[in-house]
C-alpha cells in the first residue's frame, strides 16, 4: 500500500488523495492501532507491552488525517520524491534504527540513508517489522537522542544486570542478542 501511494503521490499529490481518504476511514473507525496496520506478522503490535504506545500511535494516526487527506498525500509525495538537500551535508550525529523485516520501508532505504549521511550508524533489529524499534527499543533510541552516545547530556544511570540491556551493550558495535532477535549496529 505504501509503495503504491508513494508512486501515485510522486506523480501528483492529488493522485494519492483517494488512497489516503480510504486509509482515513479505516483510522477513524479503528478501535486499536492493529486495526489500522493489520495483523503484524512478527507479533510486534500484538505484543501486550504495546498498551499505551499503541493508543498514542493510533491517536497520532487519527490526528494526521483528522482534517482530510491532503497533508498525508503531500507527505507521501515528498517521501517518494527527491529531497531538496544533500544527505552528505548533514553534520549532526545520526543513527538509523530499522527492522530487518520492515514491510513499510525497505531495509535498503535505511542502508542508503546511513551510507549517505557522514558518520551515521545503522542499527538493524533482526526479525522486527516497522514498529518494533519504537515499541521495544524506545529507551535505547531516546537514550541515544538525549546524549548517551552523542555526548549532549550526561549519561544516565547504568542499568543493572537484571535489566535487558546494559549501557555498554546499547553502545557496542556488532551483533548482540536481546531476547527478541539480533541487533546489529553497523558503522560505515
Amino acid at each position: 500500500f505504501d509503495r503504491t501511494l508513494k508512486a501515485a503521490a510522486r506523480l501528483s499529490p492529488h493522485l494519492g488523495r483517494p488512497f489516503v481518504w480510504a486509509m482515513r476511514r479505516v483510522i477513524r473507525n479503528a478501535d486499536s492501532f492493529s486495526d489500522v496496520v493489520g495483523d503484524p506478522k512478527d507479533g510486534d503490535l500484538a505484543d501486550p507491552r504495546l498498551g499505551e504506545t499503541g493508543r498514542i500511535m493510533l491517536s497520532d494516526f487519527r490526528e494526521g488525517v483528522r482534517q482530510g487527506s491532503r497533508a498525508v498525500a503531500t507527505d507521501y509525495a515528498v517521501l517518494g520524491s527527491e529531497w531538496d538537500f544533500d544527505l552528505a551535508d548533514v553534520s549532526v550525529p545520526t543513527r538509523v534504527f530499522h527492522g530487518s523485516d520492515d514491510d513499510h520501508v525497505p531495509l535498503t532505504a535505511g542502508k542508503h540513508l546511513a551510507s549517505k549521511v557522514p558518520d551515521a550508524r545503522l542499527t538493524v533489529i533482526d526479525g522486527a517489522d516497522h514498529f518494533r524499534p519504537v515499541i521495544e527499543h524506545v529507551q535505547d533510541i531516546y537514550g541515544w537522542v538525549v546524549g548517551d552516545e552523542t555526548g549532549a547530556w550526561p549519561r544516565r544511570r547504568r542499568r543493572s544486570r537484571n535489566d535487558r540491556i546494559t549501557e555498554d551493550d546499547a553502545s557496542t558495535e556488532g551483533a548482540r542478542d536481546q531476547g527478541t532477535g539480533k541487533v546489529t549496529t553497523v558503522d560505515d
